[in-house]
């Protein structure tokens, strides 16, 4: 199937369900988001994005690997092992 056609199908979809306008691309990088903010391994989202570089994913997404949320993760990665640096 030609990616066009997904693409233009998922649109179709989209809009028949009253949702507001959202690419396929968008539900690609949701979900990155959500991996990164969750605490999965930068490496691993990588890979899971098929991205040639760990580098391309961390300069994508950095603003979520140096939010609040990542001082949060930290914290809580140094509660469960005090000897990990920060």
């Amino acid at each position: 199937m030609h990616p066009e056609r997904v693409t233009k199908r998922f649109a179709r979809l989209v809009k028949a369900s009253g949702l507001r306008h959202v690419r396929l691309h968008d539900l690609r990088d949701g979900r990155a988001s959500l991996l990164l903010a969750a605490g999965t391994d930068i490496t691993l989202v990588s890979k899971m994005l098929g991205h040639s570089s760990i580098t391309l994913t961390a300069d994508t997404y950095s603003h979520l690997l140096s939010g609040p949320e990542s001082a949060s993760r930290r914290g809580r990665r140094r509660r469960a092992d005090p000897a990990e640096p920060t």
